[in-house]
């Protein structure tokens, strides 16, 4: 059993059982990266745990892991390319190794016939997941989706890459739109954090986006995966995820499927959203740990078909990163005051329904 990361794989047990064995599993990894660095023969195969609270950073190490291959593209080669993307970071979640990919300043590709995929035990297999992979930044879209992708795919433009849009890049993002892997359009939003001089352009992105997401017939209208944050002395981002909304009814059916991402709003935003757009879903990471009283009630009033996991984004290049869903899960538990258990499966069920796998 599974549980479901909208940010954006699925990788975790349903079950208490294996998150109690996921736990003891994380402990034995920690225990396994201290013994490597005593020897310094493998010093520098190891990096050092970064630790947050509660919340668990770890580097992948090739002490138990066998990270992606990843080769450097070259149009000479007629290989299909599988995935673009500027952050990479290796799940260690229900003792499964999933990845997302690295860029720098250079174009990568993770060929999908150059993967080195870990061997699993049996019990490992059962846990391998679906999956949704964000693709956002306009620099890293892929020029071709293989059909063999076992990950489904979101393809957008997060609103702290508006600027960098061209006709160009948004000619091959309608191409890539419409392709049958990929199964929703996002992230796409506002971000009031960015310079004030960005902000008419990245509403205009927006709105085309939205547009676009209604353009055409698909058999299922494809969700939208909107990322909200107002300016930085606005906490809840009130006036942004109004303004938002605002947007989002002059181009979208009551209908259409939404999934606010981050969320960290009030309870007023979480009811004006469902009442304009019944099929609204809402993820959290895990600063809820931060959350003021209104952000907590937010949390609490969420109904339990709109609840989603997600994990971190990857800020920084050249680190690989992972968090643990299963401590978001507690942390929702503990607000909520529902079992585990019932956070774990409920929020697996209501991804698989928002993105139809």
């Amino acid at each position: 059993m599974e549980a479901f990361d909208c940010h954006f794989h699925i990788d975790l047990p349903q079950n208490l059982q294996t998150y109690n064995l996921w736990k003891s599993i994380e402990q034995q990894q920690q225990k396994n990266l201290h013994n490597v660095k005593q020897d310094s023969s493998e010093i520098n195969t190891v990096l050092s745990i970064k630790s947050c609270d509660h919340i668990k950073w770890h580097k992948n190490t090739t002490a138990d892991s066998k990270p992606y291959s990843i080769a450097r593209f070259d149009n000479d080669f007629g290989i299909n390319q599988h995935v673009l993307q500027k952050e990479r970071w290796i799940d260690w979640n229900s003792n499964l190794k999933t990845s997302k990919t690295e860029c720098e300043t250079e174009k990568w590709e993770l060929w999908s016939e150059h993967v080195n995929t870990p061997e699993l035990t049996v019990q490992q297999e059962e846990f391998i997941p679906y999956g949704i992979m964000c693709l956002c930044d306009p620099n890293f879209y892929p020029t071709i989706i293989p059909d063999n992708l076992k990950w489904k795919i979101a393809i957008g433009i997060h609103p702290t890459k508006a600027t960098f849009i061209t006709k160009e890049k948004f000619s091959v993002l309608k191409k890539l739109f419409r392709n049958k892997h990929v199964c929703a359009l996002g992230e796409i939003g506002l971000d009031r954090r960015q310079h004030r001089l960005t902000w008419v352009e990245q509403e205009l992105i927006f709105q085309r986006m939205l547009g676009l997401s209604q353009t055409y017939k698909f058999k299922v209208l494809k969700p939208i995966i909107i990322n909200v944050h107002g300016t930085e002395d606005d906490l809840c981002s009130e006036k942004a995820y109004t303004d938002v909304l605002y947007i989002v009814k002059l181009w979208c059916k009551k209908k259409q499927k939404i999934h606010l991402c981050n969320f960290h709003g009030t309870a007023d935003i979480v009811y004006n959203w469902i009442k304009a757009f019944p099929n609204t879903y809402f993820s959290f990471l895990n600063n809820i740990k931060d959350f003021t009283y209104d952000q907590l009630r937010a949390v609490e009033v969420v109904p339990l078909d709109r609840l989603l996991l997600q994990s971190y984004y990857a800020k920084e290049q050249n680190e690989q990163r992972v968090i643990s869903l299963a401590d978001n899960a507690d942390r929702l538990s503990h607000i909520r005051e529902e079992e585990l258990c019932v956070i774990l499966e409920n929020t697996f069920e209501n991804g698989k329904h928002l993105f139809s796998l």
